[in-house]
Order: C-alpha cells, then sequence, then structure tokens
C-alpha cells in the first residue's frame, strides 16, 4: 500500500520563502553591481547602468564628442535656398522699382515675384536685387506677368541664373525682343502668352529656335515632335523671320 505524502509542516514552508527571498535580494545585487563594460545578462532588462528604461521617450541623436555624451538635440541647420519662399510683391502698386522699401537683411531666397504692380520700366533692377537677395546672381525665378511693360529690358539678359521667367500679361508687341534672352543658357520656363506679340505669325516656332532648351513656353510642354519640326524648320534659314499672320 502506497502511502500518500502529509502536507507540508508551517516551518518548512516559511524556511522555504525566506530561502527564496534570499537568492533573490542576492541575483539583484549582483546585477546593480556588474561591471560597467560588462556585457548584459541573458533575460535581465536594462542590466547596465547606463541602459534607457524601456518606458523611454525617443532619443535624439547629435554628433559624438570625446568630451561626453551626444547632445539631447541637433544643431540648428540653415535651411537651403531652394527651400525658402519667395520674396512676393504681388500687387504692390509701384511706378518704379525704386519704390520698393526693402526691409531686414537680404533674403536667400532664388524667387521674386513682382506681378500686378503696373511696372513699366525695370530700370534699376541690379540696385534693388543687390538690396532684396543674398546672392543676386543665383536669382532662378522672377515673375514679371500682368504689367505694363512694352518691351523686353535687356537687364534680364544678365541674370544669368534665371531657370523660369514669366512675363504675359504685359503689352510687349514686337517678336524680335525675344533676340534679348539668347544669352539665358539655364532659361527652361518662360511666358509671354498675352502680350501682342502673341498675334504674330510662327510666334511659338521663333521662339523655340531662338531657345531650343526650354522645355515649357506659355505653361506647355514643348513635345519631341515640335523639338523635330523646329530643328528642320530652323535648319532652313539661319535666323527666323517672324510675320504677321496678314502677310
Amino acid at each position: 500500500m502506497v502511502s500518500l505524502p502529509g502536507p507540508t509542516p508551517p516551518h518548512v514552508t516559511a524556511a522555504a520563502r525566506v530561502k527564496g527571498a534570499r537568492h533573490q535580494k542576492a541575483a539583484r545585487g549582483r546585477v546593480q553591481h556588474a561591471e560597467p563594460n560588462a556585457a548584459p545578462q541573458r533575460g535581465v532588462l536594462n542590466a547596465h547602468p547606463k541602459a534607457r528604461p524601456l518606458n523611454a521617450g525617443p532619443q535624439t541623436f547629435g554628433p559624438r564628442t570625446q568630451a561626453g555624451p551626444c547632445p539631447t538635440a541637433m544643431p540648428t541647420r540653415l535651411q537651403p535656398p531652394e527651400l525658402v519662399p519667395p520674396l512676393d510683391f504681388s500687387f504692390f502698386p509701384l511706378q518704379s522699382l525704386q519704390d520698393l522699401s526693402p526691409e531686414g537683411s537680404p533674403s536667400p531666397t532664388l524667387a521674386l515675384r513682382l506681378p500686378y504692380t503696373r511696372l513699366s520700366s525695370l530700370e534699376g533692377l541690379h540696385p534693388i536685387l543687390q538690396q532684396l537677395l543674398a546672392d543676386p546672381t543665383q536669382l532662378r525665378w522672377l515673375d514679371l506677368s500682368f504689367n505694363c511693360l512694352t518691351t523686353i529690358d535687356p537687364v534680364l539678359s544678365t541674370l544669368g541664373g534665371l531657370q523660369s521667367l514669366y512675363l504675359h500679361g504685359n503689352t510687349i508687341s514686337c517678336l524680335r525682343e525675344v533676340d534679348k534672352l539668347g544669352a539665358l543658357s539655364q532659361l527652361r520656363r518662360l511666358t509671354l502668352y498675352g502680350n501682342p506679340m502673341e498675334e504674330e505669325g510662327g510666334y511659338r516656332r521663333y521662339v523655340l529656335t531662338l531657345l531650343p532648351q526650354l522645355s515649357t513656353l506659355d505653361f506647355s510642354a514643348v513635345t519631341p515632335q515640335e523639338r523635330r519640326e523646329v530643328a528642320v524648320w530652323g535648319g532652313t534659314q539661319r535666323r527666323p523671320r517672324p510675320h504677321r499672320a496678314s502677310e
């Protein structure tokens, strides 16, 4: 006959609990006094004194230095000029560019907006750009639309960094005025619609022959087929002569 073990005496149960508590306290003491460079024990969370707690927020990193730990925040960086918003003088009633009164230090922007300002001349453009822009030679985007310009001022040909030029909605009548933009080798986007010159026959073909690097003209993309036609037509005459629709 098999005898079943009886209940554990109370003094034995209490002794086991005391012994288990001593083992747990000794284990915690070993973790707390572990060497700083020792590898963390398997199954022991945050054993290293410098370990981040599990419930800590996101950590930020910066350049590490020998003098101390990583800083808690990244250093402030200047915004690239390409991302700086344009200087916008839209709808300012200007009789001339000299009416502009720049405030503060020159802007690092690469874009300038002057539409609907009633400008009839670009006299004094360079001095104004020196006051408005940190580097006028890097101006890439210029909006002069919906003004009272009757000609394309030769000063525009000196802005070699221009990639976008908006001249639509003015009163430029002679298509030959576009010749003044021939020096702008980086120009990719040009608008001239809404000027009387648009009514001259061969208008678009003439502009694209003079400025073959354009990707858009009057907000309309230049297609490969159009480039081929312009190349063939431009090869028949050294410089195309614009003619009026009535001819």
